[in-house]
C-alpha cells in the first residue's frame, strides 16, 4: 500500500469509516500556489477502489459548470496513482502532480 492510500484510510476511519461507493457531502476548498482560495463550497464526494489499477479514487461533484471547473483547473476525480493524498488536522489534502499550483482540501466531517 502506498502512502496516499494510507492517508485516505486515516481520513475514512476518522470520519466513521466512510464506505467505498457511498456518496457524502463535505466542504471542499481549493487554493492556488500563493494560498488564495479559488473555490470553497459543499461538494458530493465518493471514494472508490479500482483493484485492476491498484488505486483508490476520490470523485468530486463540484456543483459548478464544466466550463467553470475547467477554468479553475478542477477535475471530476483524483486517484492515488496520479495525485498525492495527505491527512492532516482532520483534512484530506490532495496535491496534483500535473498541477502543483492547485491544492485541494476536503475539510469538515461529512454530512
Amino acid at each position: 500500500m502506498n502512502y496516499s492510500v494510507d492517508e485516505i484510510f486515516k481520513y475514512r476511519c476518522e470520519n466513521n469509516c466512510l464506505g467505498f461507493g457511498i456518496p457524502f457531502i463535505t466542504t471542499v476548498v481549493v487554493k492556488n500556489q500563493i494560498g488564495d482560495t479559488i473555490y470553497k463550497n459543499k461538494a458530493v464526494c465518493t471514494f472508490s477502489e479500482e483493484v485492476g489499477y491498484m488505486q483508490l479514487t476520490l470523485s468530486i461533484d463540484w456543483k459548478i459548470s464544466d466550463a467553470e471547473a475547467k477554468r479553475l483547473g478542477l477535475y471530476g476525480s483524483y486517484n492515488t496513482n496520479y495525485q498525492e493524498f495527505r491527512y492532516d488536522d482532520m483534512a484530506l489534502i490532495i496535491t496534483n502532480n500535473k498541477q502543483p499550483e492547485r491544492v485541494i482540501y476536503i475539510m469538515d466531517r461529512p454530512e
